[in-house]
């Protein structure tokens, strides 16, 4: 029976992060059977960064957050950077996962949840106020 495709470059991501985490931790899950090798995930990954498009912190956020388990929360403001990275890898992912035929859901590179956390924390992101002509503030 063929393993039906992923949803998203993100969850083909934590597939590919959890097998990869369990080959080098042999107490750590073993995720079921992708519709794909998990190098060839890591091999979207490769071409991307060797073209430029994805730098090494990139592919840092996405290995700790891809063993983690779970996206980083956009608002908190501790993971406003890694959350930054994360949407940037993925929105890279999806076109040449999709050309592989690993991905076919829509084409959102985010998790519906991961979208509305991220509009929440947006709306609340406190607003500085804004400089006095002087550039010494008001007293």
């Amino acid at each position: 029976m063929p393993v039906p495709l992923f949803p998203s470059a993100e969850a083909a991501w934590f597939w590919a992060a959890a097998v990869l985490h369990a080959r080098h931790a042999p107490t750590a899950a073993r995720p079921p059977p992708g519709p794909c090798r998990v190098e060839e995930v890591v091999k979207c990954l490769d071409v991307l960064y060797r073209a430029g498009t994805l730098e090494l912190l990139h592919a840092r956020i996405l290995r700790i957050w891809g063993w983690r388990g779970l996206p980083p929360n956009p608002g908190h403001p501790r993971e406003r950077s890694d959350w930054r990275l994360w949407r940037e890898a993925m929105e890279a992912l999806d076109a040449p996962l999709r050309a592989r035929g690993i991905v076919a859901g829509p084409k959102c590179a985010l998790s519906p949840d991961l979208l509305a956390r991220a509009k929440t924390a947006m709306r609340e992101r406190p607003t500085s106020p804004a400089p006095s002509p002087s550039g010494r503030g008001s007293g």
